[in-house]
């Protein structure tokens, strides 16, 4: 299969900003991990919980941004593959106007669940600090809209690395202060100052940036918006907005009823788990972040045919790396939290699975939701999100009654598979590619079969295994990693779209040492 040039460029944009973000990632992940441990050590669970429960009432409140930077985005491809100055100008200028109240009403949205604290928490901390630390998250979260607004022309752009590179050294010098202030005063209270600090920081230098190499975000204009541009903005924002609702609503959903339900302090325990899988998904998200600017821009320019075949050929790709990553997740999540944060901060291993199958889902939609957004096809997916929330909440109601956590979990497992998996799909291909559905189902259940053999093999033979330690960690990574490798080897060596990916990749390492070698 040939490679174009307008190909070969997309995937070195693409490759450049999965680079970045890799290697920054990987450097901030193992700085996150250093500072989780000594947080373990050094502060009670409920401040734990207490820091999980905070984010997700914050990502509650940022509902109000309604999907608009998603929108936006869709929208300025087309004028910036066009190089209309005019139009780039106006409809940043109105994602700034929508930016800054967006950000006063997360404030007073803030200020108005203060008193409603005591309810979700059940903390020994005083609720006069809970309050004080609460409010800290909210300015942090408001400043972050007021002062990024312009920095969208890089993600559109396919230039997403300057702010990965931005954002995540910042934040390796964030959890190098925090393990400073947590040695010298162990006052969460200075911890929380910090991250507020270093979240402005890191939005001053987004904002000077994208203002220095665009210029044309600061350009006053007195042309509006077009029709075409207007009409994509408004119907693709009807739909996000309760896509993202929808979405809210089962992300943060968990963590306010395990807090209320069973505590907030075990909901500090489910935080370590977390941290590892966020660390972890972050890796995994960089392939359809990577790509999302560079799939708009084949959307403008090619046909649907071939925007289908990428699909599922980097779809293939993806599930080989989260499917791994699963069954590894599985067999070395309790160690890890064993050893580095205590034996005592552990959960029972059917716990782990269910949370790892969790993390199988979701990053089984990632690149749905990548294209999905790519060709703003947000309007056709309003829908879902209404089924989807409503279907979480009695689930993980009536099932965490009865099973507590595990229920809680299983709940929004189910969700996933009786409302997203079908549904989500049936969009992008329907509407997106125009053609259908049906090899997606077919080749998603044997996916899943495939990681369960993957997952039962990995978790019998690592059982033998010592279960703590920096050794046993390794051993048990090392092998399910071998063995879920050798199952996918057998299943696809012969595989199409596996040798699409292989020539793929060869044809732009070759473009790449070809103009390496032209330079010298």
């Amino acid at each position: 299969m040939s490679v174009s040039n307008s190909d070969l460029t997309r995937i070195n944009k693409s490759a450049k900003n999965a680079s970045v973000a890799l290697i920054t990632g990987i450097v901030m992940g193992v700085l996150s991990f250093l500072e989780r441990t000594q947080f373990n050590h050094v502060y009670m669970d409920d401040y734990l919980g207490m820091f999980s429960l905070f984010n997700n009432i914050i990502n509650i409140l940022s509902c109000s941004e309604l999907g608009i930077t998603t929108a936006v985005s869709y929208a300025l491809y087309k004028p910036v593959a066009m190089n209309d100055e005019d139009q780039i100008a106006s409809i940043i200028g109105c994602m700034k106007k929508v930016y800054f109240f967006i950000g006063a009403f997360i404030t007073i949205g803030g200020l108005v669940l203060i008193p409603f604290l005591p309810v979700l928490i059940s903390t020994d901390v005083p609720y006069s600090l809970v309050s004080i630390y609460f409010m800290l998250f909210v300015i942090k979260t408001a400043f972050s809209y007021w002062l990024t607004a312009s920095t969208i022309i890089l993600t559109v752009n396919q230039e997403q690395y300057i702010q990965t590179f931005i954002q995540n050294m910042t934040w390796c010098i964030q959890y190098a202060l925090l393990m400073l202030v947590t040695a010298l005063t162990a006052n969460f209270l200075y911890y929380s100052l910090v991250m507020l600090l270093c979240s402005i920081s890191c939005s001053l230098q987004l904002r000077m940036v994208s203002r220095k190499r665009y210029p044309v975000v600061k350009k006053k204009t007195s042309v509006k918006i077009s029709q075409e541009s207007k009409h994509h903005i408004i119907s693709n924002m009807k739909g996000l907005l309760i896509t993202r609702i929808g979405s809210v609503i089962v992300d943060s959903t968990d963590s306010i009823l395990i807090s209320i339900m069973v505590s907030t302090a075990f909901l500090g325990k489910y935080s370590n788990y977390q941290m590892i899988i966020a660390g972890i998904s972050g890796v995994l998200a960089i392939m359809p972040i990577a790509i999302t600017a560079s799939i708009g821009n084949m959307g403008v320019l090619e046909s649907k045919r071939k925007v289908a075949r990428s699909f599922e050929a980097i779809n293939l790709g993806h599930y080989f790396c989260y499917s791994i990553t699963t069954v590894v997740l599985v067999c070395i999540s309790n160690p890890i939290v064993s050893t580095f944060f205590g034996k005592d901060k552990t959960i029972p291993l059917i716990s782990v699975i269910i949370v790892c199958i969790n993390f199988y889902i979701k990053s089984l939609r990632f690149m749905t939701n990548s294209y999905k957004s790519s060709l703003g096809l947000y309007w056709y997916d309003r829908k879902r999100p209404l089924f989807e929330s409503i279907a979480n909440i009695i689930y993980s109601v009536i099932l965490g009654k009865f099973f507590g956590f595990n229920g809680i979990l299983i709940g929004t497992l189910l969700t996933n598979i009786t409302v997203n998996l079908w549904y989500e799909p049936l969009i992008i291909y329907h509407y997106g590619f125009q053609r259908s559905a049906f090899w997606y189902y077919f080749s998603t259940f044997g996916r899943m079969i495939i990681s369960s053999i993957m997952m039962a093999i990995s978790v019998f033979t690592t059982s033998f295994f010592p279960t703590r330690g920096l050794g046993a960690i390794i051993l048990r990574g090392v092998c399910s990693a071998l063995i879920s490798l050798l199952i996918l080897f057998i299943f696809y060596r012969k595989n199409s779209d596996a040798i699409t990916i292989a020539n793929t990749m060869k044809d732009a390492i070759l473009s790449k040492l070809k103009k390496t070698n032209t330079s010298k």
